[in-house]
């Protein structure tokens, strides 16, 4: 915990030079590593624009695992800076890469329970029929979380159009919870009109979301 704040202290004080080392040290670590994790939070709970771009270009970089992508959106999602403005298209390509209302058991063999992608480090490719569906879903609440954080009124409202989208295409149980989820992600206000209307008529689960 100490070397988080210590990284992130230096980072918001506007030591570049600690982003190209961070990143460095991630090179062949592990993404359920305290290296890894501790790494990757600093970035993302930075106020300094080098390391949200260094994030970004973590996540785009050829070869990272499905955990390893799971991990970086937790850390979007979680952490405190704003994310660079190039994370818009990397959020629609993930969610254009699986459907929107995935059938029961999409996630994991034999109709168990979906992976929850707000958990990153729990995620396992090898019990999941498919990893992109899992980044989709964690894409969603990093979404949801770049709303709130973002500063500049046009990229925010250019946030909140893809959310729109995906409040409109989720017509299931499950993609309504979700899109509930990552809008309580966002606090925006944008979607008050629909988070009301699943609460008055919703299923118990979706109106849980709404509360």
């Amino acid at each position: 915990l100490k070397l988080f704040r210590d990284a992130k202290r230096a980072l918001d004080g506007g030591a570049d030079e600690l982003v190209s080392l961070i990143v460095k040290q991630l090179n062949g670590k592990d993404p359920m590593s305290i290296e890894w994790r501790t790494g990757v939070g600093a970035l993302a709970s930075s106020s300094n624009p080098a390391a949200a771009a260094a994030l970004l270009a973590l996540y785009r970089e050829p070869g990272r695992t499905p955990n390893e992508k799971l991990s970086i959106l937790s850390g979007v999602a979680a952490g405190e800076g704003a994310p660079a403005p190039e994370w818009k298209g990397t959020f629609e390509t993930a969610l254009s890469a699986a459907p929107a209302n995935p059938p029961p058991g999409d996630y994991a063999p034999g109709g168990k329970e979906p992976i929850d992608a707000n958990t990153a480090a729990t995620f396992d490719p090898s019990r999941s029929f498919d990893p992109e569906a899992a980044i989709r879903e964690a894409s969603l609440y990093a979404l949801g979380s770049s709303i709130r954080k973002e500063t500049d009124t046009n990229r925010r409202a250019d946030l909140e159009t893809v959310l729109w989208r995906e409040v409109k295409e989720a017509t299931t149980e499950k993609a309504q919870a979700m899109v509930l989820e990552a809008i309580g992600n966002s606090g925006s206000g944008t979607y008050y009109s629909y988070v009301k209307e699943e609460f008055a008529a919703g299923s118990p689960q979706v109106r849980a979301k709404a509360v």
